[in-house]
């Protein structure tokens, strides 16, 4: 599997002089618990959460931010992830579009929005406010990212069949625990 990743590895361009910024944002329905992702104390010296911890080498490298107030969007707590990105009810662009507009041509794909699972209600708006399209199967981004022409025939039957390897080792992992429970 790893020889099919060399030619997209290698076409690869590596950055120029300066660092390629990059913004990820991340979102969940129901929030996080708070003392697994925030630090106790801010400020630049802030100590990593056990959750964090494992980014530990690139703590210079990111923020994180807590605490917004999205309450002029919607009245609902609920209801305001949605608004989540944009702080405003609607017809507005999200924060990582905006950023996307400004740092996204130093990457090969300017903006990817991805959802684990189906995304009821998109929190990335486009610049007049439109919901953007997430990516929420795991095939289709493994396509977007690592296909080569030669594997675009392979690759159409896999995404037009509904399964993945990902799909296939979940199957046998619920055989086994059947087998095991037994």
């Amino acid at each position: 599997m790893m020889e099919s990743l060399l030619p997209v590895v290698a076409s690869i361009k590596p950055p120029a002089e300066s660092e390629v910024k990059r913004l990820i944002c991340t979102g969940a329905y129901l929030g996080y618990h708070r003392e697994a992702i925030y630090p106790e104390h801010t400020g630049f010296e802030f100590k990593l959460s056990p959750t964090l911890e494992p980014l530990a080498k690139h703590r210079e490298n990111f923020s994180i931010f807590s605490g917004f107030d999205h309450s002029p969007a919607k009245a609902d707590g609920h209801d305001t992830w949605q608004t989540y990105l944009t702080g405003k009810d609607r017809n507005s662009i999200s924060l990582d579009q905006l950023a996307a507009s400004r740092i996204g041509t130093e990457t090969r794909y300017q903006s990817l929005q991805l959802s684990a699972g189906k995304a009821k209600f998109p929190m990335n708006r486009d610049a007049k406010g439109r919901p953007m399209p997430m990516i929420s199967r795991p095939s289709v981004l493994y396509r977007k990212l690592f296909a080569v022409p030669d594997d675009q025939q392979r690759m159409d039957y896999i995404l037009k069949s509904g399964r993945s390897a990902l799909d296939a080792a979940l199957d046998d992992a619920k055989r086994l625990r059947r087998t095991v429970s037994e």
